[in-house]
This record gives C-alpha cells, structure tokens and sequence, in this order.
C-alpha cells in the first residue's frame, strides 16, 4: 500500500481521493497546506504527493523548493493513454525554453526515471524535420513513415521530447481534448520524491488518473 498525500483541500480532489480509497489498495491522506503535505513527505510519512491544483507550476515549484533540495534542474512529463496504449510527453509543465543541454539531459533522466518502470520505452525528440538526431512527430509514431524519412531503426516511439514548453504543452491538450486520451500528470522528473503538479483545468477523473498512477509508480520503485 502507497500512502498518497494530497495538497489541495476542495470538493474535486475530495473526489478523487475517495474513489482511490474504495477502488485501489492505496490510502489517500489530504493536508490543509502544501508545506505541511511536503513536510509529511520529506518525513516519510507519505509515500507520494499530488498537488498544485489551486496553483501556478511556478508557484508550486517555489513551495516545494523550501521544503526540498532537488537532485538537480527540475523537468516533467505528462503521460497520455488511450485503447491501453501510453505516450510520454516531456516537457510538459516546468522549462520554457530548454537549451540543447538540458534537453540531454532530459534524455537521461527519463532514462533513469521513468524507463526501468515501463513496459515499452522507445524515446524520440520531436522537431518540425527529420535527421540523425530528431524526428517528425508522424515519423516517430509510424514506423512507415519513419523508414520513407530515411531513419533506418524504423519502429514506433512513445517517449517524446518537445523542444519547448509551448509545443508540449499544446500537443498534450490537443491530444487530451480532441483525441479523446486521458491525460496523467505533469510528473516532475529529478526532484527526489515522487510528485505530481497537477493542471488547475482537471477534474476528478483526471486526478484520480494521475494519483493512482504516481502511487503505482512509486511501489514499483519501493520494490526494487
């Protein structure tokens, strides 16, 4: 059982914590402040946090710095799933505009993060032309497509990483609203604890969404 703890204090995440009580082996914890859920975590006495729903990624991220030293520059992912099949959008909340640097870096950490607990983890970066070190979002999701494109390890990727904030963010929506996926997270990626922002837009089934799935993530960390 993953102790989940929650941040915000209304009716939508109310919601969703009780859903995760009676539909999960989790246990959902709501705090009446962010500094007090992210002391609970530093002190072990959640396993997981999910907040930032009554607040700006910038102003969460602020508030988890006072509490918590990252292990290094803060990203994020989204992850959005339809028909049993999962994409990886990154990144999707924190860096406005990444540096080539740090979107290797990026790589890495969702090398390290996120990789040893998926099933299938075949990572592109995404730009507007195809070549040796990026591709095209059609390429990267057909394998076809990739191999007309010249790319000789032509199979379906489903681990993305945009160049900018504006194109992953936007590309998560529009998948989330007008392709029908349901969307999990943003995640943030090289924090030390297993955290979620979650959007100000989502509704319960969204939270519950991202909640079960940060607490089923961070049981198969507490496993290994």
């Amino acid at each position: 059982m993953v102790r989940i703890g929650f941040s915000d204090k209304n009716d939508v995440i109310k919601s969703a914590a009780e859903e995760l009580k009676k539909n999960t082996k989790h246990s959902a914890i709501i705090y009446i402040s962010l500094l007090e859920a992210l002391d609970a975590l530093k002190n072990k006495k959640i396993d997981c946090l999910v907040g930032g729903h009554d607040i700006s990624t910038g102003d969460f991220l602020k508030e988890i710095f006072k509490i918590i030293r990252p292990k290094g520059r803060v990203y994020s992912y989204s992850v959005l799933t339809k028909n049993n099949k999962s994409y990886y959008f990154a990144d999707t909340a924190v860096n406005i505009a990444p540096t080539q640097d740090q979107l290797c870096e990026l790589e890495e950490v969702l090398m390290r993060e996120l990789k040893p607990y998926t099933d299938y983890f075949e990572l592109a970066r995404i730009s507007y032309k195809t070549d040796n070190t990026t591709m095209q979002i059609d390429a990267a999701l057909d394998p076809i497509i990739a191999t007309k494109k010249g790319i000789v390890d032509s199979k379906e990727r489903n681990v993305f990483i945009f160049p900018d904030i504006n194109s992953a963010n936007i590309s998560y929506k529009l998948m989330q609203k007008l392709g029908d996926h349901s969307h999990i997270g943003p995640i943030l990626l090289n924090v030390g604890y297993p955290i979620s922002d979650l959007s100000r837009s989502a509704d319960s089934k969204e939270i519950y969404n991202t909640a079960k799935y940060l607490a089923d993530l961070t049981a198969k960390r507490l496993e290994k």
